[in-house]
C-alpha cells in the first residue's frame, strides 16, 4: 500500500495506491481517494459505537431487573425477620403476618421455618400471658387473705 498526495489542476488529493506484481511479469496498480475509505470506516465506527451503547444499556437494564427479581424474596424474608424480632422483644404487640411461600427452594424452606417458629412463639407468648394473668389473680387473692388458690397454667 502506498499513501501519496496527487496534485491535479492545482488541487492536492490524498490518495492510496495498491499494486501486485504477477509471476508472468505484469504489475496491476489500483488507486483510490483516501476519503472513500475513511468515510466508510467512520460511518462503520459510528454505527458500531451506537449499537454497542444500545446493547450495553439493554444489558444493564436486564441485569438490574434480574437482580431485583431474584433478591426480592431475600428482602421479604429480611423484613419478616425484623418484624418477628420486634414482636419477640415486645417492641410491638402485633405478630407479623406469616410469609407467603411461593417456592420450594432454600428461600422457601427458610420462609417455612420462620412461619413455624413464629407460630410456636405466638403460642408460647399467649401461654406465658395466661400464666401471668392467673398468677396476678392468685397474688391478689393471697393479699385478700385467701391462700387456697393454686396456679394451674403450664
Amino acid at each position: 500500500m502506498i499513501d501519496y498526495d496527487l496534485t491535479y489542476n492545482g488541487r492536492v488529493e490524498d490518495k492510496l495506491g495498491f499494486y501486485k506484481q504477477l509471476p508472468f511479469g505484469w504489475t496491476i496498480v489500483a488507486t483510490a481517494d483516501k476519503a472513500d475509505y475513511t468515510r466508510k470506516t467512520n460511518a462503520n465506527l459510528v454505527q458500531t459505537s451506537v449499537l454497542a451503547i444500545i446493547t450495553l444499556i439493554i444489558g444493564a437494564a436486564g441485569i438490574f431487573f434480574s437482580i431485583r427479581h431474584f433478591t426480592k424474596p431475600i428482602n421479604v424474608i429480611k423484613n419478616s425477620l425484623v418484624s418477628s424480632f420486634a414482636y419477640f422483644n415486645y417492641e410491638t404487640k402485633n405478630a407479623p403476618q406469616p410469609l407467603k411461600i411461593h417456592s420450594h427452594d432454600e428461600l422457601g424452606e427458610m420462609a417455612y421455618a420462620i412461619n413455624e417458629s413464629l407460630e410456636k412463639t405466638k403460642a408460647g407468648l399467649a401461654q406465658d400471658q395466661a400464666l401471668v394473668e392467673e398468677s396476678l389473680k392468685v397474688i391478689q387473692r393471697t393479699k385478700n387473705g385467701n391462700a387456697d388458690t393454686i396456679i394451674e397454667s403450664k
